[in-house]
């Protein structure tokens, strides 16, 4: 997608790890562009390792406990999921995580 005069991936690949932002920047490194990514359920910035390209992972907006696969296998060793969600706008990414949002300044 094209926000402003950017470039912006959105995807939600197959991959998997438990260092949040690993994926989008080995994406965003591997397509030389900026990569929002799905899949998972962590919510990050950083950038590629040129310095240029953003990577992004875009949390989740759902609820885990309601998530049989989660809620059925209790404690593992993968980090939690952080709910939230990105908006892009002119150009530019703002985060959104639930728990450091300051929703009433927001919604008023």
């Amino acid at each position: 997608m094209i926000s402003g005069e950017n470039l912006y991936r959105i995807e939600h690949p197959k991959n998997y790890a438990k260092a949040p932002g690993s994926v989008a920047r080995e994406r965003a490194e591997i397509e030389e562009e900026s990569v929002l990514c799905g899949h998972t359920h962590h919510m990050s910035w950083s950038f590629a390792k040129n310095g240029k390209h953003q990577a992004i992972d875009i949390g989740h907006c759902t609820r885990p406990e309601c998530r049989y696969y989660i809620a059925a296998n209790g404690t593992t060793r993968y980090p939690k999921w952080n709910a939230g969600f990105w908006m892009i706008r002119n150009g530019y990414l703002y985060p959104f995580p639930k728990e450091t949002t300051d929703w009433d300044f927001w919604l008023s």
